[in-house]
């Protein structure tokens, strides 16, 4: 299968593991899926010249993320983790992590095969395993990614399961207003007046006078300076809340600005 178009509709199918050399028949080669440098480059980049203002940060950032998309963590269900753990227990080589690939089928019926970037099973993102999958794009049914230089659109997998933050109704903290998907677990800096665009920062030094726009309606995201944000909006984390017993990093912050208040619902990075 060709990729010849910026934009091509596929629906995931399953999620196999196999080494390509072991195969005993042949195949299709895979299109490979990389992570981002994105971040590592700004730091580089901020290194290189500290004192590069702010504007011209967010530009060089801006350019990066359309070449190279950011990082989101995406994670997968037990029972696909649980697949991929007993495939690392039976390899010879116990050190080698299996070949991911999602077996893609779209709607017309072709099929397309993506090697995905290497999983992790590291505790740090308070889920059982997870990839870092480049994104330029991403809403609750699709999103964009890098495939070899080019950028794909992908129906957004059942056990393909992303961070999130939502708004939600003052009155109850339980009814969904408006839905984010991002990239990592953040205390949101801020919110727009209209409730669509969420304010995530970064815990990069290098980054400070950066943050991360997040529009709910497109799906897109994009780097401002962070000097950009309403500094008259104050941020209060709740004390009280409806809790979850499945999440025990739940937290809400309300946003207010003068009469009008914005309860955003997020989770918070594992140990907080």
């Amino acid at each position: 299968m060709k990729i010849t178009t910026n934009f091509l509709f596929i629906v995931f199918s399953f999620v196999c593991f196999a080494p390509l050399a072991n195969a005993q028949k042949a195949e299709i080669a895979p299109f490979s899926v990389v992570q981002s440098t994105l971040i590592n480059d700004l730091k580089a980049a901020k290194t290189a010249n500290p004192k590069i203002g702010t504007e011209e940060f967010v530009k060089t950032a801006n350019s990066l993320l359309e070449k190279k998309g950011l990082n989101f963590i995406v994670a997968f269900d037990p029972d696909t983790c649980q697949r991929i753990s007993q495939i690392i227990a039976n390899q010879k080589d116990k050190t080698a992590l299996p070949n991911l690939r999602a077996a893609l089928k779209s709607p017309l019926g072709e099929n397309a095969n993506l090697r995905l970037p290497e999983v992790s099973f590291t505790k740090s993102e308070c889920v059982p395993c997870f990839i870092r999958l480049p994104m330029l794009e991403t809403t609750a049914k699709e999103f964009v990614t890098l495939v070899e230089g080019q950028n794909i659109k992908f129906f957004l997998p059942a056990n393909f399961i992303l961070n999130e933050a939502v708004m939600v109704d003052e009155k109850d903290l339980t009814t969904v207003k408006t839905r984010w998907k991002i990239p990592f677990r953040s205390t949101p800096l801020s919110v727009s007046d209209d409730g669509n665009i969420l304010y995530l920062g970064f815990s990069e030094p290098e980054l400070s006078d950066l943050t991360l726009m997040i529009f709910a309606a497109e799906g897109v995201f994009q780097f401002a300076p962070i000097s950009d944000i309403d500094a008259d909006k104050r941020g209060t984390l709740l004390k009280d809340f409806p809790k979850d017993a499945t999440n025990p990093n739940l937290a809400f912050i309300k946003f207010t600005n003068g009469e009008k208040n914005q309860i955003i619902k997020f989770s918070t990075s594992c140990g907080n």
